[in-house]
């Protein structure tokens, strides 16, 4: 029990370094919106990258050793003492719980800047093209060609003014950032299919808990009645 308990504090101190990744990355795509430098912006890319492919090498690993956990559990739970199962398991809930919340928070920012990101990209594509409708933009973004497009529309057009130049610069940039994103979305889609079995048996393992808590209490009012009995008894 001592190096399961080990395990499960090695593993709350990686789910926290992975919440934390997970607020610098909110800060960089913050940061990554306010830039008007370009080495800044080329810099923060760079760091936009290296979060993004942390927080993927961390999860799964988190997500394998649960996955791990669980079946170890259910391996042991015939051999244990129903005390010891209870804490392995209450604490593997637990901890999954916060990882889920972890990731689930994740997602959201992945998706709320993938959004900001795409407003960013319109904005700019308009200082070049400020005759395009809403639908023909939301096509090209839909499709990932808003970049491309956008390029060769400049590179025909007889006057490159130097805002142009930068709003292109800044397009091709947000489109690699959000094909990043639209690819960490997929991972963690993939993530929460692969954990919902685990959170399926988590939701057994919670009642199966409840219900021995229940039956204990149920046990102990029992022994307290039988003991007043016994005194009652031995009194007359």
């Amino acid at each position: 029990m001592t190096d399961f308990l080990s395990k499960i504090e090695v593993m709350k101190t990686s789910v926290a370094v992975i919440k934390q990744n997970v607020e610098n990355l909110e800060q960089l795509y913050n940061s990554s919106l306010e830039t008007i430098n370009d080495a800044q912006s080329k810099q923060i890319s760079v760091q936009l990258n290296n979060e993004m492919d942390t927080i993927a090498k961390q999860s799964k690993d988190i997500q394998l050793q649960l996955l791990s956990m669980d079946k170890e559990n259910r391996k042991l739970s015939s051999k244990l003492q129903p005390s010891d199962l209870r804490i392995r398991q209450t604490q593997q809930v637990t901890l999954t719980k916060s990882f889920m919340d972890t990731m689930n928070k994740y997602r959201d920012i992945q998706t709320k800047y993938q959004r900001k990101y795409k407003e960013r990209m319109e904005k700019q594509y308009l200082v070049v093209n400020p005759n395009t409708t809403e639908n023909e933009i939301a096509r090209l973004l839909e499709s990932g060609e808003l970049g491309q497009v956008f390029a060769q529309e400049l590179i025909e057009k007889s006057s490159k003014s130097t805002e142009a130049k930068a709003a292109l610069q800044e397009v091709q940039e947000r489109h690699q950032e959000i094909v990043k994103i639209e690819q960490t979305v997929l991972e963690l889609q993939q993530l929460f299919i692969d954990m919902q079995v685990l959170v399926k048996n988590q939701g057994e393992i919670i009642n199966q808990i409840e219900y021995q808590v229940v039956a204990a209490n149920e046990n102990t009012e029992k022994g307290v009645e039988e003991l007043k009995e016994a005194v009652v008894y031995q009194v007359i």
